[in-house]
């Protein structure tokens, strides 16, 4: 709920959003073990929420490109 709500906010998106009330719990949660990579010296380049912004302004910009061609 927290990442839909993160989503909807940086998209401006206001609209409604709808639960499935049979899946009250939704996905079981699900966690990964990021130990051995960051053993390795990965570490990511990228925050959560700058990787949505960036990912709405990618998908704005090729949605109103594709929708000048049409």
């Amino acid at each position: 709920k927290e990442l839909v709500n993160l989503i909807s906010e940086l998209f401006q998106y206001e609209g409604k959003i709808f639960w499935d009330q049979t899946k009250p719990d939704g996905t079981p949660r699900k966690l990964l073990d990021i130990s051995k990579i960051n053993d390795l010296g990965w570490r990511p380049s990228t925050r959560l929420k700058d990787g949505i912004i960036s990912t709405i302004d990618h998908f704005k910009s090729d949605f109103l490109n594709k929708k000048i061609r049409q």
